[in-house]
């Protein structure tokens, strides 16, 4: 359970209270808030005895909203920082919390790119883009308007709260050491692994990966780029299941938290909202994951698949979505009639020779592509050796049969509990 004791969280409405009572009631899944309160002029019937009801003014239309949460929200707030939530708007991944949030004094939702040159922009010209209502807000923030009387005024002819702090009043904020939000901080906090052959673009800042975060290594399989430490030129073999097994055996000693696992094509052309599929519903792109669904994994410190296929179905091999929304796979190893294999036939060989008396399975769950997010304390289940004669099975050629098999088997490894044969241990 998370602990924020500092934090109150915190609605203001005049309408749709019962939906709003479920936002808050929402958001405090897995955390608890030094307060919850619901700010409204009247108070709702049957409402829940950890949300503390405080009147305010009755608010007739959005613009009187507005100055309420300028002007009425501060005297209701009694904690350092205060996270307001609406009817629409409310914690949805208590998991991603990270406590460098307390460093700044206003998180909000990036505001979308303007069409014109005008809107977003402060005082100087320059286009500001956070944030948007919904919002980590400190204290000392929200007493500010009061304790400087600043002027209630439109911008642009609307009378919007948040670009009266984040827009408007922003050089104001400043001044008395408002701390907002980067846009431009990465936001990924797993470490990433990326497998690449020829994927990225040629200048790695234009990257998927150098955009969500800092903290990678790129297996470079095609020798593009200059090798650095966030850049190791990698054997062409196995596919970048070889890859994983490899950052493991080297690092095993001092492996990251949260490492993610991945292949540099895991997100959709062009962040697609949706993949290509064809007239059978079988996916025409190489990507495994859309941006929102990655968006919503990426920070997760859990063992998690990273896909996102959607209820369709894939008729040609005989695969389907399970009711949990895992990816199953008929048990026919397939793929062996279509690419050389030199040590195993098929899966069930395969995890009889690692493990003593598997579940041998009519389907296989596993995340198309070998992509997951894979925690420490879960790695570590295996010894050093078990990874590296996984990884001597995967080394002896480029595209090899044991590297789509073992893709299938990485689901069972990491959440299975079967003895390991001496051989692996």
């Amino acid at each position: 359970m998370l602990n924020l004791k500092n934090v109150t969280l915190i609605a203001l409405t005049s309408i749709k209270l019962e939906k709003t009572i479920k936002a808050l009631e929402y958001s405090c899944r897995g955390i608890n808030f030094g307060s919850v309160k619901l700010v409204s002029d009247e108070r709702p019937e049957n409402l829940p005895d950890f949300i503390k009801h405080e009147v305010c003014p009755k608010m007739s239309n959005i613009d009187e909203w507005n100055y309420g949460a300028i002007y009425e929200l501060p005297k209701h707030v009694d904690t350092e920082f205060a996270m307001l939530i609406h009817d629409d708007g409310f914690v949805v991944n208590p998991e991603s919390w990270k406590e460098e949030f307390l460093e700044y004094d206003y998180i909000g939702a990036p505001y979308p790119l303007p069409q014109d040159n005008f809107s977003y922009r402060d005082i100087k010209g320059d286009l500001i883009r956070v944030g948007n209502s919904v919002s980590l807000r400190s204290k000392r923030l929200l007493d500010l308007p009061i304790k400087l009387n600043l002027e209630w005024k439109a911008f642009h002819g609307y009378y919007n709260e948040d670009g009266y702090i984040c827009v408007n009043y922003r050089h104001k904020y400043l001044e008395h050491g408002i701390k907002f939000a980067d846009i431009n901080k990465k936001i990924h906090t797993n470490f990433v692994v990326v497998s690449d052959y020829n994927w990225l673009p040629n200048n790695i800042e234009e990257s998927w990966v150098h955009k969500y975060t800092d903290n990678y290594l790129i297996y470079d399989k095609f020798h593009r780029f200059v090798e650095s430490d966030k850049i190791k030129h990698q054997l062409n073999v196995g596919q970048n299941i070889y890859d994983m097994f490899d950052f493991i055996v080297r690092n095993y000693d001092n492996l990251p938290d949260c490492p993610l696992f991945c292949r540099a094509c895991l997100l959709w052309p062009k962040d697609s909202g949706t993949p290509k599929l064809d007239k059978n519903g079988n996916r025409l792109s190489n990507g495994n994951c859309g941006l929102d669904k990655f968006h919503e994994l990426m920070n997760n410190n859990t063992f998690t698949e990273l896909h996102d296929f959607g209820p369709e179905v894939h008729n040609g091999v005989g695969s389907r979505m399970g009711e949990n929304g895992g990816f199953l796979e008929i048990n026919n190893s397939w793929y062996f009639n279509h690419v050389q294999h030199k040590y195993f036939n098929n899966t069930n060989s395969f995890l009889q020779e690692v493990f003593v008396n598997p579940e041998l399975p009519e389907y296989i769950r596993f995340s198309p592509g070998g992509n997951y997010i894979i925690p420490k304390n879960t790695i570590l289940k295996y010894s050093k050796n078990f990874y590296e004669q996984i990884r001597k099975i995967l080394s002896w050629d480029v595209v090899v049969g044991e590297a789509h098999l073992i893709e299938r088997c990485l689901h069972t490894f990491f959440t299975c509990d079967y003895e390991v044969k001496e051989k692996y241990k």
